[in-house]
């Protein structure tokens, strides 16, 4: 075998697991351990000096360094260990002028494997032995000389470990402190055995310590172990435990939140020498912190008293792994999950002066502060993940902030000191229900100077609170609070103050477009504290809006008798509002108020960014009562606008303004008079809770906060071809589109000039509600399809029948949780500020990687199923009996139960189609769902219109995986074929033809051209995903669609799918449709037959013992036995552990049936479940659980035998891809799971002429 023939692992993206700092070296190194990579970092220079392999598949726990004995600083023994391994090295930095130029790694030991986990590791000098701390509570002791192992001593307590940490020098100092998986801490030391007469007369005269003989265990015949305590106090898991320099002291951190100190009433590590009378040893807890809720990535750094001098937060992912600190040098180091490793510079010990970052990159602003809200148990209880998070935030001046749970509390936070920020429990709302809705008016006293706070609390039982609050230095005071309720249970989604209603009277708002106005004037002047006593609070006035969304802003002028608001779905709703209703008091007749006018679309409501980036301008004319639109302002920096500073701003006084709002993940404050940008904070979006003031100087006074979440692990990966890079040549870097837990969609970068090395992540988006990526598919081979309903005459070569369209667009496809469906548009850079998509899509200038401007993106179009009104739910549907159809009152139920269920896409597959007689181009996406359905849906470009194109027939297990062929005109199809193939979790792999299907789909849109005859929108194009209102159908004239659907049946004698369209770019997350859009919905779900469906071609049972977790299709061009074009190679991974090959010929001349030449099967292909596979036909690699790449040699008779593998560092592999370099004979295999990881593999040149065969 050929040296380059050998797979060779790339770098590890990933957790970082282990810090240390090299000692006594003449600049700081950083030691750092990633995946199996033994990282060294130059601090001062904030540089990666060398980065060595130093385990095959085993991650790196810890690093424990040696001091150095040597003459050269430089010269340090260190024992690096992970999961039951330990190595020993010896590392040599080479320095020129005071710089690392140069570090060498030498493997000294290398210890045989242990039988449980390593947890730390700890050097005794005096004895020359390395003490090896291990999960089943023991600790080895290992000769450094000898290179035996010495002993073997278990703790009394036999138990499993969370942690553990050891200190001392000696095997007489030699303290443990063991953090147990049933939240204790054991405190025990190891005493040579020679000892045992003396211990036991101390134990015999009651001065020892211990608290009986049992605590004694002999062990090994040379040494017994002492039990010194059994600490009780924590309520979670043992994450970590770190010992003081003199060993007086530890500190242990826990999942209950807290971090709490420990003192040893006496130096233990004296223990054995000490007299009979000897005060025993007794461990007191010292200190409790509460800091942290849950993984929020932050790092606090506390005074001994208890008291928080600095709190940061700078990591994204799943919280901070590592915090490391140096005295020497005063250097802290903190590491997470999100693989970045970011050092501060603490300039005096108090930390109460400037902080220096050494390797983190200065962004437009930086968070100033975190800070964590008090606990439902008092101010400084830990915090219950499950049960207490944030709902809400508003900001009441710059370091005023009211903080809502989801266990109905309200507290109050002064920012005035980021080092002690001061929290007040304001209230508990009655019955303990999440908070689901606040708004506070501020009121300022013409008698006091004091400013009073009116808050309006909206919770999940449908309860209104109002809380009467006066500021005071001493913080805020309740003067009054009451409640009453207005809605049912959940039904309560919005409260509204009114500038010019005050404080005594408020709206309130459900899901169905229906506004409440409540007068709370005599409620308000009752001086009650109990909020439990409901009041009476008059409901004089309902509003209800004709669209039946939710409302999300409104205002009302008393004077102009004249009520304005805005719904979720961009429409505009005016309403009379008589002086009567709130010039007197409430007689207690309710009046209902109908709408004067509507405008529908005033804005274009996008999935994805919740707006479309315009400040639009319309006037109300009291006389005709009619909304009339004058005026539009597009703000291109801006995804979608929250408000504009100062309120009510006309279009004149637009130019000494401020616009407020987000685009992607990033909140931004923007000039519209300078059109510059203010400020830009990265916080995730607008769905999570947030909350901003301005000042009168907005450039010197605004301030902005917003509840952080955390990623998860990559699900899926996929390569984006280098084709669709401008200058694919020049290009050295490859990009990978992955989807995380988290719902994020993000692109990296690998440089494959430097030893593939990653380079650039950059945020593409967010699935919609955050739900998790299941899969993605990246599409750009786009083709035009010829078929007999087409007017244009084949020369009769096959390649005529299906052609590449060179010009099309690129597009990633992503599918997850709550069966979202989002499609992002990829493309090369063609000018400065502006790009163009073939198909007629224009995009406007959008973010490109760092560095790299060959690639940018942009959010296309999201599908979800569109939610029920709670009239469809409830079975209130308008009855058609009078029509002579009563059919939609029978599905309401089994509609209901549909929704209920929290169904997920589990795999997506797709491919774009251009008519050649239209315009048009087709992106059809198969997508499999948890519930065992498998549906052909059409996204129409650049209309982005959704149809629902078929439904293949339902199958008893779910499918996991798809793929697709596309193969060109053959004596069986008559023209081009579209076949697609999925693995189910039974084992099972299915071929589905969807030629004629697709055939007749295109037909009809050829005939109808549905993008043609869309409602024009009612205010001038954004460009921003919705075109300005909610598309509709209109039928063309004097024939229906659904004449046409009648009238056009596909070859085999079905109907094809009347196209079922929905308006996606004007969906929001939790978005109320309209009745047209449930009926849709009802009609898809209901299969009707308006929807063909697709029965299976083939199939083939049992090609796997359990779930088909992976599957690729290759075509086999050397193939000798069938047709060329027509032959197939499947290829598949499972559960059971097994590869198997499947090739087959689609040239059968049986009707299309799919013929098999030849199957092979590898029973134990890898040592665990098989996760992601790939093949060309000549190679074939994959991955599993057992942290395994292996590559396979494909022959031409159809087996396939193992020709190498490589040990990689990715924990859990989900999920695989490959590119290949023809070119350069190379092939790059990227595998994601918890971290990514790139493998390179060079074929041999005999290889490369066999493929261009």
């Amino acid at each position: 075998m050929a040296a380059g023939d050998h797979l060779r692992p790339g770098s590890y993206l990933g957790d970082v697991s282990a810090l240390s700092f090299l000692p006594s070296s003449p600049r700081p190194l950083l030691l750092a351990g990633t995946g199996s990579e033994l990282l060294v970092y130059d601090v001062d220079a904030a540089r990666l000096v060398a980065s060595f392999q130093v385990f095959d598949g085993v991650r790196v726990h810890g690093i424990q360094p040696r001091c150095p004995d040597g003459p050269s600083p430089g010269d340090v023994t260190v024992v690096v260990f992970g999961e039951r391994r330990v190595k020993i090295f010896r590392i040599r930095a080479d320095f020129e002028d005071g710089e690392a130029c140069g570090v060498r790694l030498e493997l000294e030991q290398s210890l045989p494997g242990f039988d449980h986990w390593v947890l730390d590791a700890c050097f005794l000098e005096a004895d020359g032995l390395l003490a090896i701390g291990l999960s089943d509570n023991s600790v080895a002791l290992w000769d450094l000389s000898q290179r035996v192992l010495h002993a073997r001593v278990k703790s009394p307590e036999k138990c499993l470990l969370y942690s553990m940490r050891m200190w001392g020098n000696s095997l007489e100092s030699l303290l443990v402190a063991s953090g147990t998986i049933l939240n204790e801490i054991l405190i025990w030391k190891i005493v040579p055995q020679a000892l045992e007469k003396s211990l036991l007369c101390s134990y015999k005269s009651n001065t020892l310590g211990v608290e009986d003989y049992e605590n004694m265990h002999f062990s090994d015949k040379q040494y017994i172990t002492i039990h010194l305590g059994r600490l009780k106090e924590h309520e979670g898991s043992i994450f970590r435990i770190a010992w003081s320099s003199d060993g007086s002291k530890f500190m242990s951190v826990s999942d209950d939140r807290s971090a709490r100190i420990w003192m040893l009433s006496s130096q233990a590590q004296n223990f054995v020498n000490k007299a009979d009378g000897q005060d025993d040893v007794r461990i007191i807890p010292k200190l409790t912190l509460f800091g942290h809720i849950g993984e929020d990535c932050s790092c606090c750094i506390w005074a001994m008293d208890g008291k928080l001098i600095k709190k940061f937060r700078e990591h994204i992912g799943r919280g901070i792994w590592r915090c490391l600190y140096d005295p020497s040098t005063l250097l802290l180091v903190t590491a997470g999950f999100d693989s970045a490793i970011k050092v501060h510079h603490l300039y005096n010990s108090s930390c109460h002066d400037k902080m220096e970052d050494k390797m983190v990159s200065n962004d437009v602003d930086s968070e100033v502060f975190s800070i964590s809200s008090p606990t439902v148990s008092g101010q400084y209880g830990p915090m219950d993940s499950k049960s207490e998070y944030v709902r809400y935030l508003h900001f009441v001046k710059e370091n005023d902030l009211y903080v809502a749970t989801n266990n109905g509390y309200l507290h109050h936070a002064e920012l005035s000191n980021s080092k002690d920020v001061r929290w007040t429990k304001v209230t508990q709302v009655a019955e303990v229900a999440p908070i689901i809705c606040m708004d506070v008016m501020v009121m300022h006293s013409d008698i006091s100077l004091n400013r009073d706070d009116i808050i309006a609390l909206g919770d999940g039982r449908g309860n209104v609170t109002i809380v009467h609050l006066t500021a005071s230095d001493l913080g805020p005071k309740v003067n009054s609070s009451f409640t009453w309720p207005a809605e049912k249970d959940r039904q309560l989604l919005g409260v509204y103050w009114c500038k010019y209603l005050e404080c005594r009277h408020i709206f309130t708002a459900d899901p169905r477009g229906v506004l409440k106005l409540w007068d709370i004037r005599n409620a308000l002047l009752s001086n009650t504290l109990d909020i439990t006593v409901s009041q009476k609070v008059p409901l004089i006035a309902v509003f209800e809006s004709s669209f039946g969304a939710r409302i999300m802003c409104l205002d009302a002028f008393p004077q102009d008798e004249i009520l304005v608001a805005g719904d979720k779905k961009g429409n505009i709703t005016a309403f009379h509002f008589p002086k009567v209703l709130v010039e007197h008091e409430s007689c207690g007749t309710q009046q209902n108020m109908p709408s004067c006018d509507h405008f529908k679309g005033a804005h274009g409501i996008s999935s994805v960014t919740r707006g479309d980036g315009c400040i639009c301008f319309f006037k109300y004319d009291r006389n005709v009562q009619k909304i009339e639109f004058f005026g539009m302002r597009q703000v291109k920096e801006l995804g979608t606008v929250q408000s504009i500073f100062p309120p009510h701003a006309s279009q004149k006084q637009l130019l000494s303004t401020y616009a407020i709002g987000f685009t992607s993940a990033d909140f931004i404050i923007w000039d519209l008079e300078n059109e510059t940008k203010l400020l830009q904070i990265s916080c995730g979006g607008w769905r999570r809770p947030y909350s901003y003031y301005l000042g009168m100087v907005p450039e010197y006074q605004n301030c902005f906060a917003f509840v952080k979440f955390h990623g998860r692990e990559v699900h899926s990966l996929c390569f984006i071809d280098p084709a669709g890079y401008s200058n694919p040549e020049k290009s050295s870097n490859l990009y990978i589109a992955t989807g995380c837990e988290d719902g994020t969609m993000r692109l990296t970068g690998n440089s494959i000039n430097s030893s593939g090395k990653w380079c650039s992540s950059k945020l593409l988006g967010e699935h919609v509600g955050g739900s998790a990526v299941r899969a993605t598919c990246f599409v750009q081979k786009g083709y035009t399809s010829l078929d007999k309903s087409c007017n244009i005459i084949p020369n009769g070569n096959s390649d005529d029948i299906l052609v590449k369209n060179k010009d099309n667009i690129s597009l990633l496809i992503s599918v997850g949780s709550k069966q979202v469906l989002t499609t992002w548009v990829l493309q090369p850079k063609v000018a400065e500020n502006r790009h163009i998509c073939s198909s007629g899509l224009d995009v406007d200038s959008k973010q490109s990687l760092n560095g790299d401007s060959a690639m940018t993106f942009q959010w296309l179009s999201t599908h979800m199923p569109p939610k029920l009104t709670n009239r469809l739910k409830t079975g209130n549907v308008k009855n058609n009996n009078e029509e002579g159809d009563s059919s939609m009152m029978q599905p309401n139920q089994f509609i209901v139960d549909q929704l209920e269920n929290d169904w997920r896409y589990l795999s997506v597959t797709a491919f774009l189609l251009e008519h050649p007689s239209t315009n048009s181009t087709v992106c059809f996406v198969v997508v499999a769902c948890s519930d065992a359905t498998v549906v052909l849906r059409a996204l129409l470009l650049p209309s982005r219109l959704w149809f629902d194109v078929a439904l293949l027939a339902p199958q008893g297990s779910p499918v996991l995986v798809l793929k697709h062929i596309i193969a060109a005109a053959n004596t069986a199809y008559h023209g081009d074929a579209y076949i697609v193939v999925s693995g189910s979790t039974d084992g099972s792999i299915t071929f589905w033809d969807l030629t004629d299907t697709i055939h007749g789909f295109m037909q009809l849109v050829s005939e109808t051209q549905p993008h043609m005859v869309i409602d024009c929108q009612k205010r001038p194009r954004t460009g921003r995903g919705s075109q300005g209102g909610r598309r509709r159908w209109r039928t063309l004239p004097g024939r229906s669609l659904k004449k046409i659907n009648e009238e056009t049946s596909i070859p085999d004698g079905s109907i094809p799918n009347t196209p079922n369209a929905t308006e996606n770019t004007s969906e929001t997350s939790n978005v109320e449709e309209t009745d047209a859009t449930n009926q849709n919905y009802a009609f898809s779900n209901l299969q009707s037959c308006n929807i063909p469906e697709v029965t299976p071609m083939h199939r083939f049972s049992g090609v796997h013992q359990s779930g088909v977790n992976c599957l690729h299709v290759s075509e086999m061009r050397a193939c000798s036995y069938s047709t060329p074009d027509m032959s197939y190679c499947v290829i598949s991974g499972g559960d059971d552990q097994a590869d198997c090959a499947i090739h087959t010929s689609l040239d059968s001349p049986d009707n299309g049936v799919v013929k098999i030449i030849c199957q092979h099967r590898v029973p134990s292909a890898h040592s665990s479940a098989v996760k992601g596979i790939w093949t060309d036909g000549i190679w074939a690699f994959s991955t599993g659980l057992d942290q395994r790449v292996r590559c396979w040699k494909m022959e031409s008779s159809g087996k396939f035998t193992e020709y190498s593998h490589v040990i990689i560092s990715v924990p859990e592999p989900e999920t695989l891809d490959v590119v290949h370099d023809r070119a350069e004979r190379k092939y790059w295999v990227a595998v994601a799971g918890r971290g990514m990881q790139m493998v390179e593999f060079l074929s041999a040149e005999n290889d490369e002429e066999e493929i261009s065969k």
